[in-house]
């Protein structure tokens, strides 16, 4: 698991892991674009945080909900950092992983029969179909069976 650093081409190892609590106060909607407080003390999302392993600055962050008996996960929220959006960002890989990762605890969880979902902002849907494979689902995109398998490959997370 690794993202890559622009400005050499080196890939920098990558840890996913839970938000701890102490981590709220850094996750401003200045740098992370939404109030990641309000999911704080919600029991219903698991929130984890992607870091360069050895260090502690959040590079990217992912709200999940698990629809067991629907086979999948919903992610609610995801962003990078400011500075990791755009054509001037200093990772590439960020949104990639946290989304492979997911996929990953999906079939862990529903094997062959998991699912990731999504409802994206309008003006991402492209973005989402393009880059991540995302198929169109009514109102969601998500990914499921050769597509979803497919993701955790590119990532290295099979």
């Amino acid at each position: 698991m690794y993202v890559t650093e622009i400005s050499t081409g080196a890939a920098k190892a990558i840890s996913i892991t839970p938000v701890d609590a102490k981590d709220y106060t850094h996750l401003t909607a200045k740098r992370y674009f939404f109030k990641w407080k309000e999911f704080k003390d919600n029991k219903s999302y698991k929130v984890l945080k992607l870091t360069l392993k050895g260090s502690t600055d959040i590079l990217g962050i992912i709200a999940l909900e698990y629809f067991d008996q629907e086979q999948r996960i919903e992610i609610k929220l995801l962003a990078s950092s400011r500075e990791n959006m755009g054509k001037a960002k200093v990772y590439e890989g960020i949104a990639g992983n946290l989304i492979a990762y997911v996929c990953r605890q999906a079939t862990k969880l529903h094997g062959a029969d998991a699912a990731v979902t999504l409802f994206p902002k309008t003006k991402l849907i492209p973005h989402y179909i393009e880059k991540y494979k995302m198929i169109p689902a009514g109102i969601q995109l998500m990914l499921f069976g050769s597509i979803l398998y497919e993701t955790l490959k590119q990532y290295g997370y099979e």
